[in-house]
């Protein structure tokens, strides 16, 4: 999304919106918080509590890398007392509306609060156990215990090179960064903005939201802290169970729509060999494309994962002239079925062990 559309559409929504500034005194009856995505909205949920309205922004389906804001977008911003983004550059267009808003709601960067960002170093002995950052991060040792160490299933063998590091560098790249894209980076581990898909980074990211609200609601700062943990150890056991799924399946290769998985992949040996989209928002370039068919038909690909909010059709044409099969996995959700976090993750689990099993399947 460029500036110009961000500033028209704010401009031509602000009125129509009412977005205001938030009082600094609750208003009768549930506090409104928002949160970017489903997946973000459903983690502030769990910590939120019956006292707490939680709104999502960006609508099922739409990609937040095309997302542009409209005046019905705006508008559940209105009260907002609180305001959680995914951070590292994926939802920065937030932080825009808010000043343009003039609104006093406080923003959590849950990425931040976790340690991932531009420039965080992520290593084999160390991902997994980044430490909490900035004042958000305080009360979250206790999730970093829960969560277990670094090579609780062995993962610490993992080849972190072979999963995803493809995305240091490509020759077709503007600026010869690739995955750089609206100032995140994709498929760099400790950078990439899609840390909610592993269940661990996830659990760990409960403190800092916890603590979020306990600074605008002090009163009840315990009550928070203490669903962050229940939710926490709920999360933990999602991963393990996530982690017995795919155990048949680790070392795959697979080809995704855009580099979303990194996390994901890393944390269960997973292989996200290569993606339709190298940076989400620009098409892929002729060679990009060549490469990657002659790839698939050379039997080195396995899989192409793709996902509601790609275009169907630039998936079926790849598919087609690689060979390669179809299924789809979803890293947004918000919809029946996957409306949930723990939904979401069990979805794309059993995506995933579907599709790397090798079973046949109709195409998306």
């Amino acid at each position: 999304m460029t500036r110009a559309r961000v500033r028209l559409a704010i401009g031509l929504s602000l009125a129509a919106a009412g977005c205001a500034p938030s009082s600094s005194r609750p208003a009768a009856g549930p506090q409104v918080a928002v949160a970017t995505i489903a997946p973000l909205a459903d983690l502030v949920r769990r910590v939120a509590g019956p006292e707490w309205t939680v709104r999502t922004v960006i609508r099922p389906g739409t990609s937040p890398h095309v997302f542009e804001p409209e005046p019905s977008d705006l508008r559940k911003l209105l009260g907002a007392r609180a305001v959680f983004v995914a951070g590292a550059g994926y939802d920065d267009w937030m932080r825009k509306v808010l000043a343009a808003c003039a609104s006093r709601a406080p923003v959590h960067d849950a990425a931040a609060s976790i340690g991932i960002g531009p420039g965080r170093a992520w290593s084999a002995s160390a991902g997994r156990d980044l430490p909490a950052q900035g004042p958000e991060a305080h009360g979250e040792d206790d999730l970093v215990h829960a969560a277990g160490p670094h090579d609780r299933d062995g993962h610490a063998a993992h080849d972190h090179e072979a999963a995803g590091h493809e995305g240091h560098g490509h020759e077709d790249d503007p600026g010869g960064a690739a995955g750089a894209h609206d100032g995140h980076a994709h498929g760099i581990l400790g950078e990439d903005p899609h840390w909610w898909l592993s269940p661990e980074l996830a659990a760990r990211s409960l403190g800092g939201i916890a603590e979020a609200f306990a600074a605008v609601d002090p009163i009840h700062a315990e009550s928070y802290r203490a669903r962050a943990r229940e939710a926490a150890a709920e999360l933990v056991e999602l991963d393990g169970e996530i982690s017995a799924k795919l155990a048949p399946v680790r070392g795959k290769r697979f080809v995704s729509a855009h580099r979303a998985w990194v996390y994901f992949a890393d944390r269960y040996g997973l292989v996200e060999a290569a993606s339709i989209e190298p940076v989400p928002g620009r098409e892929p370039s002729p060679r990009e494309l060549k490469a990657l068919v002659t790839e698939g038909r050379q039997g080195g690909l396995g899989r192409l994962f793709t996902e509601p909010q790609f275009p169907p059709a630039a998936a079926r044409v790849v598919a087609n002239e690689a060979g390669l099969d179809l299924t789809l996995v979803d890293p947004i959700g918000g919809v029946p079925g996957r409306s949930t976090y723990p939904e979401l993750m069990r979805f794309n689990a059993d995506a995933f062990l579907r599709g790397l099993s090798g079973a046949a399947e109709r195409r998306p």
